[in-house]
This record gives structure tokens, C-alpha cells and sequence, in this order.
């Protein structure tokens, strides 16, 4: 078990102590951005999912084995859009 990765209840995540601060996330607002599986690093960030991906592999890691997510910025609506 990891214990230092996000634990996820519903829609509610729940950062560990090792987790990117939220200052450091909050900087990257719009962007998705891959995290480290423990959750302790960013990887990369881009505007849109196939640059991400691009990233994460130019950086040396799978990106299967990645935490994404999206940063919200105060413009934004989610819509899924991106998974198509």
C-alpha cells in the first residue's frame, strides 16, 4: 500500500503530508499537471492532455503511472471534454 498518495472519498481529495503544496499548484491554475504516484513532486504541466502526456515521457516516466489532475482557475467549467 502507499500510504503517501492522495486518498480520494467521492468527489473530495485529501492531500498528504508530502503532497506539492497548494501554493506550488495554484501557480499552475489551467494547466493539468502529472504528479509523482506519491504525490510528493510535479512531473510537468501543459494546457492540454497530449502535451502532458509528451512531457511526462520526455521527462522519463510512464504515464500510466502518473497522478493527473487540473488545476481550476477562476474561468473555468469541467466538462470532460478533454477524455474524448
Amino acid at each position: 500500500m502507499i500510504g503517501s498518495r492522495p486518498e480520494s472519498l467521492g468527489s473530495q481529495t485529501t492531500l498528504t503530508d508530502n503532497s506539492v503544496p497548494m501554493e506550488d499548484l495554484r501557480k499552475l491554475a489551467g494547466l493539468w499537471v502529472a504528479q509523482s504516484a506519491d504525490g510528493s513532486h510535479i512531473i510537468a504541466h501543459a494546457k492540454d492532455l497530449v502535451e502532458l502526456d509528451r512531457r511526462v515521457i520526455e521527462a522519463g516516466e510512464n504515464p500510466e503511472e502518473v497522478f493527473l489532475l487540473r488545476v481550476a482557475d477562476s474561468n473555468m467549467v469541467f466538462s470532460g471534454a478533454e477524455f474524448q
